[in-house]
């Protein structure tokens, strides 16, 4: 198992996923070493942030991990879009009152009645 995560590492631009239950790190982070399954493997996280074109930010105490989230609001860019959606909301009441009417007109058709058996009139 120790070199599937070591030859997954040396591939150009791939993630052996050592962390996720994968090459000896007992499903929890611990890498192809064996060790504690708390210890982040940086590289791969760096490798992960570098791919998917984000940040990756270090933190090793509640001080620095609050620094890395103030700075996460700057990182995000909000777009309002005015969406007017008042058309299609038009077409399908237009639509329903057509079938509506459709119902109503089938409904109240003029109706010859039953022919009466043996072809007797009255």
């Amino acid at each position: 198992m120790q070199r599937h995560a070591s030859s997954a590492g040396s591939a150009a631009g791939s993630f052996g996923g050592g962390g996720f239950g994968g090459a000896g790190g007992g499903g929890g982070g611990g890498g192809a070493g064996g060790g504690n399954p708390f210890d982040a493997d940086y590289s791969a996280l760096m490798q992960i942030s570098k791919t998917t074109g984000g940040t990756f930010y270090r933190a090793q105490d509640a001080s620095q991990l609050s620094s890395a989230l103030a700075k996460l609001p700057a990182a995000f860019t909000i777009v309002h879009k005015h969406v007017d959606i008042a058309a299609a909301f038009a077409a399908l009441g237009g639509a329903a009152h057509r079938r509506r009417g459709g119902a109503s007109l089938w409904w109240n058709r003029a109706r010859r009645p039953a022919p009466r058996p043996g072809g007797a009139r009255s």
